[in-house]
């Protein structure tokens, strides 16, 4: 199997979204070549990275403003608290954009040096 054929499988591989002869095909592939057996790993490892990331921010931002008090001074004015949160949320999502734009320029650097 040719791994130009294989490129277009390796994030739904990684993410678990290939139907189950797609994911024997697959792994079959990455016993044979090492080159995309380290780019299914690299993935992984940004994956795991951004998850790991967005809990740590998303725990962090949470219990500064707990600890300030600042939910409460936001919550008593007339915002909605759905305003509130998904304001956190779209801050966070936006902080995994920057961090996946990051790690992808790193590990497209390192595939390229």
């Amino acid at each position: 199997m040719s791994c130009n054929r294989m490129e277009n499988r390796i994030l739904p591989y990684v993410d678990g979204r290939l139907k189950a002869g797609e994911m024997k095909e697959m792994e079959a592939h990455l016993k044979t070549c090492a080159a995309c057996e380290l780019r299914v790993s690299e993935f992984r490892a940004v994956s795991g990275l951004l998850g790991m990331c967005t809990l740590w921010l998303a725990c962090g931002t949470l219990a500064r403003d707990v600890e300030e008090c600042q939910i409460q001074m936001v919550a008593v004015k007339p915002i909605a608290r759905w305003q509130i949160w998904l304001g956190k949320w779209l801050g966070i999502i936006s902080m995994n954009a920057v961090l996946l734009a990051l790690s992808g320029a790193a590990i497209f650097g390192m595939l390229q040096w």
